[in-house]
């Protein structure tokens, strides 16, 4: 009975040369299969390597244009020719909206160096076409004040002191000046270049003083200059006049004046 198992047993188990040749056979389907991925990776490689999908401009875009998703194609390029700046099919939702500064031609790849960076981008949408952005001091007051922030007006007043023999005066220079940005104690506002020559001419020669505005204030008055006379009127102190002013003699009266001191001599 033991006999007739050990060789039922025997007799069912595949022979040692017959697991041998499906080893092999495993083997040489492994090392092909190896050789064939290999092959592929080399070819990839000479290629220029795997090949990313980029956005291309379907037709041409001018500067000033923004991006619409109609205008834009699709193309794969190698990875070893692509653009360290090429915008990826990924990332098409980041630029579609957004204005270009440079033209791009068709079949173009658009890269991220046609666009400005966002903080940028809203900042030039902030200022508009024909102004100008320049700082003006505010001091440590205004700018840790809660009254005023990016977006708000301002009012800019100029003190002139013209000396002794003219005194002084203030007046309201510039009313509703956009605040843009706040540096520290710099705001930037916007102006045109008219205003910006007469608060540079003021700065110059006088000293400024700013005042902060209701957004809601848009109206701009018609104020008139402020001196000594306007202020305290007969209160107020009369102009000290200059040496160049004293009235001086003429040379006649000095020619008589000498001879009659002369005769009061002994």
């Amino acid at each position: 009975m033991a006999d007739q198992t050990d060789a039922e047993v025997s007799g069912s188990a595949p022979s040692k040369p017959v697991v041998r040749l499906g080893l092999a056979a495993l083997c040489g389907v492994m090392a092909m299969a190896l050789l064939y991925f290999r092959e592929q990776q080399l070819l990839l490689e000479q290629s220029g390597g795997q090949r990313v999908a980029v956005i291309v401009a379907k037709s041409e875009i001018k500067v000033g244009d923004r991006i619409s998703a109609e205008n834009l194609g699709v193309y794969e390029i190698p990875t070893a020719y692509l653009h360290i700046n090429a915008i990826r099919l990924t990332d098409q939702d980041k630029i579609v909206g957004r204005k270009v500064y440079r033209r791009i031609r068709q079949n173009q790849p658009l890269l991220w160096s046609e666009f400005d960076a966002p903080d940028r981008e809203r900042a030039n949408e902030t200022l508009a076409k024909g102004m100008r952005l320049t700082p003006i001091t505010i001091g440590d007051h205004l700018a840790k004040s809660r009254y005023l922030a990016p977006g708000d007006f301002i009012d800019i007043l100029v003190h002139f002191n013209f000396g002794q023999d003219r005194g002084s005066m203030t007046m309201t220079l510039l009313q509703h000046v956009q605040v843009l940005e706040i540096i520290n104690q710099v705001a930037m506002v916007a102006m045109t270049p008219g205003q910006l020559e007469q608060m540079n001419f003021a700065r110059s020669h006088g000293t400024l003083t700013i005042a902060v505005r209701n957004r809601e204030d848009i109206e701009k008055s018609d104020l008139p200059s402020q001196t000594f006379q306007s202020l305290l009127g007969n209160l107020a102190p009369l102009p000290v006049p200059s040496v160049s002013a004293a009235p001086q003699a003429s040379p006649v009266s000095s020619a008589r004046a000498n001879s009659s001191s002369r005769k009061q001599e002994p």
